[in-house]
């Protein structure tokens, strides 16, 4: 939350701690199948 808190409002938020946020998943971040590639590649 910390982390969508600050990519949401820079100019509120100073800073942020968070812990394995997954805000690359975010759309229009990178493609929305990204994360299951690389992980299907792992176990190939």
């Amino acid at each position: 939350l910390a982390a969508w808190m600050r990519m949401k409002y820079p100019h509120i938020a100073v800073g942020a701690l968070s812990s394995s946020a997954p805000i690359l998943q975010f759309q229009d971040i990178v493609p929305s199948q990204i994360f299951y590639d690389i992980v299907s590649n792992d176990f190939k």
